[in-house]
């Protein structure tokens, strides 16, 4: 992966067959709040396929970090309406959160070097710009999450289509619209440039030198039930080359109660899941579903 290599990470897709969760940060785990930028975006999400999940502009999802419907966990399933969240009938959840992991080794010093985004994230919001993360990164709200619906696009434009930011790097249709996949779209984009936040202890390197641009999207129908997609399109904008790069999705599943799932994996199959262990969970009783992730399309980089 060398300097401005674009590499497509393809698309990621939560497979929901069947779930609920509740969980905390493992204790000593640092949260990060001491670099927490100021301009993080929490305040939307995708809501379509029977669930609810929050989308940021720093590489976590599935966390209602902004406590926006008074729990921490950011994907709410089954899910047929806010209203529902909101009067209690329908908190349930199968993720207490999930991000992006990359890692590589520099070339030239031999250095493994990773980014991690979990309970607290290295990314910093906004595109590259001159080798570096934006110098308005932690003020400038541009830096945020768009969303686009199926019914507000040109004939009924919403905020998202209005202030699409092509300039970020966001894409457009063969029209030159703002690109919408199914139902809704939701997209930003991030870097690990920042050295400053490369803190978790689970990383604490020095920058890799990437920009991340996410898509996020659900549709509609039966075909795609209980699913949402991701996509990411990562960017080598900095100075080194990274051999033997990794990418996966860290995630801390819960299926309901949060003390009795088992996890388990098909590499054939490329999914990974988790499920209730017992035969009866505290929050779904004896009919509580499994969550997945399944790696639809691997790394491609254009010729």
């Amino acid at each position: 992966m060398a300097g401005q290599k674009i590499i497509l990470t393809g698309i990621l897709a939560g497979l929901l067959l069947m779930a609920t969760g509740t969980a905390a940060p493992p204790a000593g785990t640092p949260d990060g709040e001491e670099m927490t930028p100021a301009i993080i975006d929490y305040s939307q999400w995708i809501d379509a396929n029977h669930m609810l999940m929050f989308v940021s502009n720093e590489g976590i999802l599935a966390s209602d970090e902004d406590d926006v419907f008074g729990y921490t966990y950011g994907l709410f399933y089954p899910f047929s309406g806010v209203e529902h969240i909101l009067d209690g009938t329908q908190t349930t959840s199968v993720m207490y959160a999930t991000g992006l992991w990359m890692g590589g080794i520099d070339a030239v010093t031999g250095d493994t070097l990773v980014c991690i985004a979990e309970y607290s994230s290295e990314y910093v919001p906004g595109p590259a710009i001159g080798g570096t993360y934006p110098s308005d990164a932690y003020t400038n709200p541009d830096y945020r999450v768009y969303k686009l619906y199926a019914d507000s696009m040109g004939g009924n434009p919403n905020a998202g289509y209005l202030n699409w930011p092509v300039a970020q790097g966001a894409p457009l249709d063969d029209q030159d619209q703002p690109l919408l996949y199914g139902w809704q779209t939701l997209w930003t984009v991030f870097t690990d440039f920042d050295p400053n936040r490369h803190l978790n202890n689970a990383g604490y390197t020095d920058p890799l030198g990437i920009e991340v641009q996410q898509t996020v999207l659900g549709f509609a129908d039966e075909l795609h039930r209980d699913m949402v997609f991701v996509k990411y399109k990562i960017i080598n904008r900095g100075t080194r080359t990274l051999n033997g790069a990794y990418f996966s999705l860290w995630a801390d599943p819960d299926v309901g109660s949060s003390w009795d799932d088992n996890v388990g994996c098909d590499s054939l199959l490329s999914i990974g899941y988790a499920y209730n262990g017992e035969d009866e969970d505290g929050q779904f009783g004896v009919a509580a579903p499994a969550v997945g992730w399944v790696l639809l399309q691997g790394p491609a980089v254009p010729g």
